[in-house]
């Protein structure tokens, strides 16, 4: 009888190159993943940031009162010092309820509080009116218009303020919103009415 004595297993050459193909795959797998986490960040906070405006307006239309958007950090009060919409935001009655004051951008007295979002700082988000001041508040009136006649922009960014992730919101002075879309620079854009109402005055969107 002859013994067999064949062994099995990888050689030295074979097992550096299973640890390069794996090495290859990931290092292609983990920028694809951060690019998918990032996109999915800035786009859950543009779907959050939407239907907040969207419910403040039909708030003040079926209320018949003056209803308003605030950035707040803690979900009690404004933080309209600061400008930090991207820690959370409130929606309340901005009806000057007890001590409070009436169509003032903040919440004050024992207005009524709708809405409360927090959220860990994930992205960057601002809010300016169309001449880049930033705004501290969003108020409709009972008509659902934008109450001190002003367009908003919100744009919405990864932590990095990579523009290719942005994404915007365009808040017109009757209260409609839309977003942003990319018509082909390979950015995301503004689009608003012209003043005149002649025709759409279009942007990038910028971050930082």
């Amino acid at each position: 009888m002859k013994n067999s004595n064949t062994s099995s297993g990888f050689t030295l050459i074979e097992l550096i190159v299973v640890i390069a193909i794996i090495a290859i795959l990931i290092s292609i797998a983990v920028p694809n993943m951060s690019d998918s986490s990032k996109r999915n960040a800035v786009k859950a906070a543009q779907r959050n940031f939407l239907g907040a405006l969207h419910f403040a307006r039909n708030e003040a239309l079926s209320r018949g009162k003056f209803i308003s958007i605030c950035p707040s950090v803690d979900g009690l009060v404004c933080e309209q010092a600061t400008f930090n919409w991207s820690r959370g935001f409130l929606v309340f009655i901005d009806d000057g309820d007890g001590t409070g004051t009436a169509n003032d951008g903040v919440l004050n007295g024992s207005e009524e509080t709708l809405l409360v979002h927090q959220t860990e700082r994930t992205t960057n988000v601002t809010i300016k009116n169309v001449t880049g001041t930033a705004q501290e508040s969003i108020t409709w009136n009972y008509q659902g218009f934008v109450a001190d006649d002003s367009r908003a922009l919100v744009v919405i960014c990864d932590r990095d303020n990579l523009v290719k992730y942005a994404r915007g919101l365009m808040l017109e002075r009757t209260g409609r919103v839309m977003s942003s879309q990319d018509n082909g620079s390979g950015l995301h854009e503004s689009k608003f009415i012209s003043a005149d109402g002649s025709g759409a005055v279009t942007a990038d969107l910028a971050c930082g």
